[in-house]
């Protein structure tokens, strides 16, 4: 005699469809062209000098706003490792703070990017979108009553002048970033001389090389200086030399007098230093 399930089996189907998951993608057209991120930097930030710097000032300051919002709600930031699945991490997340319409967690990860190179050529700055760099990835995770879970996933990258590499680098990997920075050759930067330098890096303590290896990571130590010299370089040394060139006139009023407080105060300091003879 035939048992129930082989009664059934050839009369009674189960079909269910459904979405798993939907990705909606969201982007500003204008600016993916060059031509629109400049006109966003003059129009829109008020910028009359589309400086690269301008973007990195944008990046910096969705970074804060972050940290402040994590701070201000108490919610948690979580960065993921490489290749570590992130559903299980928000299904845990989720498990464990049963928040209901309102922010889960924030996950942090750095993924690949299409950026702008922005480069100064007779005076102007030319921005072309040719260049594969890794940030950090902003991972908002959602529970809503009406949607259920979902995140929001945000890219921090405007524009900056290094890379993050989250597998570490090589020798040829640096060197080509500071081919590039320093406007010289290959030819001119040899990789003994990068060799030479990353040595050197890693005798201060700023970097590490992986054991029988030839990859080299930051330390905390050097993720904190390289943090510093950036800030210092888009807040301070870029304004400065600003300052010192005939395009003083677009900064704002209130930071153009604090740079020339700033530049008396070191003629100061070099007039102590060197005093020069009073003319009789």
């Amino acid at each position: 005699m035939p048992s129930i399930p082989e009664l059934l089996k050839d009369h009674v189907t189960l079909e269910v469809e459904c979405l798993d998951r939907l990705y909606l993608n969201g982007y500003i057209g204008s600016l993916a062209t060059s031509g629109g991120l400049v006109t966003f930097m003059r129009e829109q930030l008020g910028k009359p000098i589309p400086s690269p710097v301008v973007l990195g000032q944008v990046t910096e300051k969705f970074r804060e706003s972050v940290k402040t919002l994590a701070e201000k709600e108490q919610i948690p930031v979580y960065h993921f490792n490489h290749q570590e699945r992130k559903d299980n991490v928000a299904n845990k997340i989720r498990q464990q703070r049963a928040i209901r319409d309102g922010i889960v967690f924030i996950g942090v990860a750095q993924e690949k990017a299409q950026a702008f190179q922005g480069k100064k050529i007779d005076g102007q700055f030319v921005y072309t979108r040719d260049k594969t760099v890794y940030v950090n990835h902003y991972y908002f995770y959602i529970e809503d009553a009406d949607f259920g879970p979902l995140f929001l996933k945000v890219c921090s990258y405007a524009l900056t002048l290094f890379q993050h590499l989250i597998d570490g680098f090589h020798n040829r990997d640096l060197r080509a970033q500071v081919v590039d920075l320093l406007g010289v050759t290959n030819d001119e930067y040899t990789t003994s001389q990068m060799t030479y330098d990353l040595r050197r890096l890693r005798l201060k303590g700023l970097i590490f090389r992986s054991p029988k290896t030839h990859r080299y990571f930051l330390t905390p130590y050097g993720w904190k200086i390289a943090r510093l010299f950036s800030r210092l370089e888009a807040r301070v040394f870029r304004p400065a030399i600003a300052m010192f060139t005939s395009n003083d006139a677009v900064l704002p009023f209130p930071l153009r007098a604090s740079l020339h407080r700033v530049d008396s105060q070191l003629d100061e300091l070099i007039y102590q230093a060197f005093p020069q003879a009073k003319a009789s």
